[in-house]
């Protein structure tokens, strides 16, 4: 890859995009130009499996106080559906992964993206409350597309729901919580504690990404 690729990850409302937009700004002021990517997982190959367990109740939609509706799968329950998923959720994602960073970095465009292939493998974990997931033929392959730089941003629970309502009425977060912390450990990427101030982090984050004026690579 000609570009370079800068990851930003953890549980929703420890300030991803914060951190990711005022990285991209340092950046420019260096000369270092790279293009701010949000992405989440699209579902394509998934929707027929999906729409399946929303007929059977494997999946919930509600809504919460503040409008917002939020999904709760319940694919434990059903352990064919959890491993159809597994499989159609790596084909979705190894797709995006293709069209959305492959190609830009190919043609030499570097990119900070908000969320990583890291991200998409804890939401599949909770969706099917696999805690062993990262030992499967699934974990492995999913994490055969992690690529470039990953900073992990973490805080605990009661931070987290304290920051946004969304995430304050998630009956999932202490499990996703604890799966980003198996990740940061398996897979060696240092968390960073978003509990410290927004100038504190950035400056964690300036530190694990740069390098003698250059970007790490790893």
């Amino acid at each position: 890859m000609k570009g370079s690729l800068i990851c930003i990850i953890g549980p929703d409302g420890v300030g991803k995009t914060t951190q990711a937009r005022l990285l991209q700004k340092a950046l420019e002021k260096q000369g270092i130009f790279m293009n701010y990517v949000w992405i989440r997982w699209n579902h394509r190959a998934s929707l027929p499996l999906l729409g399946l367990a929303k007929l059977l109740r494997f999946s919930k939609t509600e809504r919460l106080r503040s409008g917002k509706r939020v999904v709760y799968h319940y694919f434990d329950k059903a352990k064919p559906i959890a491993v159809i998923y597994g499989y159609t959720f790596l084909v979705d994602t190894v797709l995006a992964f293709l069209f959305k960073f492959r190609t830009k970095l190919c043609i030499g465009q570097s990119l900070i993206s908000d969320r990583s292939v890291y991200d998409a493998l804890v939401d599949l974990a909770v969706s099917t409350r696999n805690a062993k997931l990262l030992d499967s033929f699934v974990g492995k392959a999913f994490l055969s597309f992690a690529a470039g730089t990953n900073i992990m941003l973490m805080a605990n629970s009661n931070v987290l729901r304290s920051r946004r309502e969304d995430v304050r009425e998630d009956r999932d977060l202490e499990q996703k919580i604890s799966f980003y912390n198996l990740i940061s450990s398996r897979c060696g990427l240092a968390a960073i504690d978003t509990q410290a101030s927004i100038a504190e982090v950035h400056s964690a984050i300036m530190l694990a990404v740069m390098q003698d004026g250059k970007i790490i690579h790893r």
